[in-house]
């Protein structure tokens, strides 16, 4: 007997290369596919490739009518909608859906913890002091008393109250780290914990070879320009070890904006002049893993689930990891098994090489980070279960 077929709506951010992993998760037969594409505000564009998709300027999110005609065309097209990614900026289209349809809320890459973090816990000292606060109004006090003026800030913000209220109103919410993520950031959310979308899944098709071992003794540090890698604070530490390495890459290609992009080059200019590599160009795919190739020792400052990818791609390929201990990311390896040194732990002891049975045992407990068989149109019946019991 032939299948149901489960339709379901997904809205994406503009990313191309995570909408298309994406899709090769969705391409399903048991599965119709509605997809939708939201770009900034005036910066619409036509898309043309396979699948096809509708674009959306965030402006039209804002108006009361579209969104209405919107929600009755996700109804009519879909049971569920999941938002891969949830920006602030839907939030009026968000509510007006909720009320009536499953809503999955696919949070894949920590970005919702800019709102569930203070910033003095998001970014680390030595980053803000060269990287906002030269360029911020509080630029003529002492750090200390800045950092405390931005965490005021935040929990008086209104928004980010409303953004939390929306999480808690969604059927079901995602997490690459599951529930694990959800109790180390104390999110009142609803889930379904067999749940998983796995966005990182093809870290498995790397287990399956040899890993491809480093080439050369370089640092990597940090996977975007982004003010959570805290590259400064880790910058620091380095200046100071750097007979250990040969050369610290920084990809700053995306992720910042000038200003952020300029300390961080100035900084590592001035306190590495001979032994730094910015990466602030696009990179074709085998141009960037010829770099990665070149690294020993992978460097994540982050506190927020980021660059999963690259970590898990760090483990797999036997690199000495380090994270930031009060780090989620750092917290759930050490849960499955998986060890990685403490960025806290560089001043004294130095930068310390795994072992190599140290390596392959971190190889291999990562098989145990996503499920090998993932039954999404069984999940997905589970939820939308749910939220009918609960109409």
């Amino acid at each position: 007997m032939k299948t149901r077929t489960m339709k379901i709506t997904h809205f994406f951010m503009d990313e191309e290369k995570f909408f298309e992993t994406t899709f090769k998760i969705f391409n399903q037969d048991a599965l119709e596919n509605h997809w939708y594409i939201s770009c900034e505000d005036g910066k619409k564009k036509q898309w043309s490739k396979e699948p096809l998709a509708t674009i959306i300027d965030f402006a039209d999110y804002k108006k009361e009518r579209f969104n209405e005609n919107l929600k009755n065309d996700v109804i009519r097209k879909s049971q569920i909608t999941i938002f891969h990614y949830f920006d602030a900026k839907y939030l009026p289209f968000y509510r007006t859906l909720v009320k009536s349809h499953c809503v999955i809320l696919q949070l894949w890459g920590g970005d919702y913890t800019a709102q569930t973090l203070r910033p003095s816990e998001l970014l680390g000292r030595r980053s803000f002091e060269e990287c906002i606060q030269p360029f911020s109004k509080t630029n003529a006090i002492p750090s200390r008393i800045a950092r405390l003026y931005y965490d005021v800030k935040w929990l008086l913000n209104k928004s980010r109250r409303s953004y939390l209220q929306a999480l808690s109103e969604a059927n079901h919410v995602g997490l690459e780290l599951g529930d694990f993520e959800k109790h180390f950031f104390n999110l009142r959310i609803n889930r379904i914990n067999g749940m998983h979308i796995p966005y990182s899944a093809d870290i498995r098709s790397v287990l399956e070879v040899e890993p491809a071992l480093p080439n050369g003794n370089n640092v990597l540090l940090g996977n975007s320009a982004a003010l959570t890698n805290s590259h400064i604070d880790v910058l620091e530490l380095l200046k100071e070890k750097r007979t250990q390495f040969a050369a610290c890459i920084l990809p700053l290609s995306y992720g910042g904006n000038e200003d952020v992009v300029q300390s961080i080059s100035s900084f590592a200019e001035k306190h590495l002049p001979s032994q730094h590599k910015i990466l602030n160009t696009f990179l074709s795919r085998e141009e960037y893993f010829e770099i990665l190739n070149s690294c020993s020792i992978v460097i994540m400052n982050h506190t927020r689930q980021q660059a999963l990818g690259n970590i898990l791609w760090a483990i797999a390929n036997c690199r000495t990891l380090y994270l930031n201990p009060k780090g989620v990311i750092f917290n759930r390896l050490r849960e499955i098994g998986i060890f990685a040194h403490s960025t806290h732990a560089i001043p004294k002891n130095g930068l310390q090489p795994f072992s190599m049975s140290q390596l392959i045992a971190n190889r291999d407990a990562l098989r145990q980070f996503y499920p090998e068989k993932i039954d999404i149109k069984a999940s997905l019946q589970e939820i939308l279960n749910t939220q009918h019991a609960t109409k």
